[in-house]
């Protein structure tokens, strides 16, 4: 961690500038909208890990309550999403990622449950500054997002010209 502070500062000194990804909603639909805001709202200021957990208790989805739990397994550390019996803790057969989405995810990659106003979604996201897409859990619609990364030049760049693009 040392290492990369030394570059990152010596980066920094050389006057090259440090600007953080932005996230936007690739397809934002409407009755998601809100979520799909407060999504990219906390992704661009930092703050998206203050929304994600991976438990979640008690939450209605049908006319069952359950519990649901993030994590990874597997020696490649692949994410998945269990649901419990809010009364017997045991597991329910519940296709939560809904399987046309969920044989995609590798190790490394990140699943975690948001909660606003009583609705929960799935969120899949690489870290906390790019998220990829939300999966409802219990209501409204999923938000796909896109990171948009600007790169400058500093100005003292000694060889400007290479990182030009053609």
């Amino acid at each position: 961690m040392r290492n990369v502070r030394r570059f990152l500062l010596a980066f920094l000194i050389a006057g090259s500038v440090y600007l953080p990804d932005a996230v936007a909603a690739q397809h934002p639909i409407a009755s998601g909208e809100d979520f799909c805001a407060l999504v990219i709202k906390h992704a661009n200021a930092g703050t998206l890990e203050k929304l994600v957990t991976d438990k979640l208790s008690n939450v209605q989805i049908g006319q069952q309550r359950m519990d649901l739990e993030a994590g990874t397994g597997g020696s490649a550390d692949v994410p998945y999403v269990q649901a419990l019996d809010v009364h017997t803790h045991a597991p329910i057969d519940i296709d939560l990622l809904h399987e046309k989405d969920g044989g995609d995810y590798w190790g490394g990659d990140n699943l975690g449950f948001i909660s606003q106003n009583n609705i929960v979604q799935i969120l899949y996201y690489t870290d906390f500054h790019h998220p990829i897409y939300t999966i409802p859990v219990n209501g409204g619609a999923s938000c796909h997002f896109k990171v948009l990364s600007k790169e400058v030049v500093g100005l003292g760049a000694k060889e400007p010209e290479l990182c030009q693009k053609p």
